[in-house]
């Protein structure tokens, strides 16, 4: 959903702007199309491991996150876990151990 919104109103995402912007900046190649890439880890081609780790880490913040989990939007995650090789039983186990990790930040008041 806020991909999408922000493609309509700017017509690019946070992913292209960060990834253009660690360009100007001279970032390795590598950081900026893990950044760039990470909601479509699967065409960063030779960085798309980083990319699948990035989609995974941003994915992990959005559940942790109660302001920004929004499950319904995860794009790149089954990239990334094809990436990543997870097998099945891990990727169903994913948002299971996310949630107690988010029940334990809450507890200490993260």
């Amino acid at each position: 959903m806020a991909t999408a919104l922000e493609k309509e109103h700017y017509q690019l995402d946070h992913a292209e702007l960060g990834g253009e912007l660690l360009l100007r900046w001279n970032f390795p190649a590598a950081v900026v199309a893990a950044v760039r890439f990470h909601h479509s880890p699967e065409t960063a081609g030779d960085y798309s491991g980083l990319a699948g780790l990035i989609t995974i880490a941003d994915c992990l913040a959005h559940i942790v996150n109660p302001a920004t989990n929004d499950k319904a939007e995860m794009p790149g995650l089954q990239q990334a876990f094809d990436i990543w090789e997870f097998s099945s039983g891990d990727q169903k186990m994913y948002p299971n151990r996310l949630q107690g990790v988010s029940a334990q930040a809450e507890v200490m008041g993260l």
